[in-house]
């Protein structure tokens, strides 16, 4: 055997997998550690996917957190807009504010990459 064959995957997959409804589109959520940790919204880059955070996300829930890996519209898991429709960047913004209401986390840290940094900080 080689030795590359030997070591394990960096990929850990999700505790949890479900989706929650924003106007209409099915949003992907992707979780890793226990419901009761302290929540953290990952949120990827642009043409990207929650499958970003499945080597950090094991990391982070072991040192007591909840990953919430969100699937943007368009992307991943995530249902697309109607034909037609635009994605324009601002809606992340309405997107990661339904998910939190829905998700019952008044205060939510979060951690983005490229495009989920900037919705963030908005």
């Amino acid at each position: 055997m080689s030795a590359i064959a030997e070591l394990p995957s960096p990929f850990v997959v999700p505790t949890r997998e479900y989706t929650v409804a924003v106007d209409g589109i099915a949003i992907a959520i992707a979780e890793w550690g226990e419901p009761g940790g302290t929540p953290l919204l990952l949120l990827h880059g642009w043409l990207d996917n929650a499958g970003s955070f499945y080597s950090l996300a094991p990391l982070l829930a072991a040192a007591g957190f909840r990953c919430i890996a969100v699937d943007f519209a368009g992307h991943g898991a995530s249902g697309h807009l109607p034909g037609g429709a635009q994605y324009h960047f601002i809606d992340g913004v309405y997107t990661l504010h339904a998910v939190q209401q829905q998700l019952g986390v008044p205060v939510l840290p979060l951690l983005g990459h490229s495009m989920g940094g900037a919705l963030g900080l908005l």
